[in-house]
């Protein structure tokens, strides 16, 4: 698998000012954003003010630097593996865990919250909305609140 928007993330990238990511092409890395669309998306203010904390390697373009591949990128295997030894030492399934878990969170998180389906396809460059869609599943606090309802008489 070719490098990802977390790989490749440069701090150009980055307006953490107006809490924004843009994902571009990076054909260094041999990168292309899904569907070849570039996008921006928002960043929680946690997000932004932890990113503004992060350091800084010298003379290295991207947030996330890897020991790998000259610390030009942060190689797909070392951030899985790096996700994963994180995962063990929280107590958690190392199995469970991958990077792309962290982006199908924040899509449910987003559906959750209430933002509309179409930003948060736009968000995530999927071409088709059923591929969005497929985060739309029932969650357990929505059937918590629905026990909680009561008729109106």
């Amino acid at each position: 698998r070719g490098a990802g928007e977390l790989q490749t993330l440069h701090w150009s990238d980055l307006d953490l000012a107006r809490r924004r990511v843009t994902v571009t092409v990076k054909p260094e890395y041999g990168f292309l954003p899904k569907d070849w669309e570039e996008r921006t998306v928002p960043l929680t203010s946690e997000v932004a003010e932890l990113l503004q904390k992060h350091t800084r390697k010298e003379k290295c373009p991207v947030v996330f630097y890897s020991p790998l591949n000259g610390g030009k990128q942060a190689s797909p295997s070392y951030m899985h593996d790096r996700c994963k030894e994180i995962a063990k030492a929280a107590g958690l399934d190392e199995k469970q865990w991958h990077m792309h878990r962290f982006r199908d969170t924040a899509a449910t998180r987003w559906l959750r919250a209430g933002i509309d389906v179409r930003t948060v396809q736009a968000w995530l460059g999927h071409e088709s909305l059923a591929t969005t869609q497929k985060y739309l599943e029932p969650s357990e606090e929505t059937e918590k609140a629905l026990e909680r309802m009561r008729l109106p008489f």
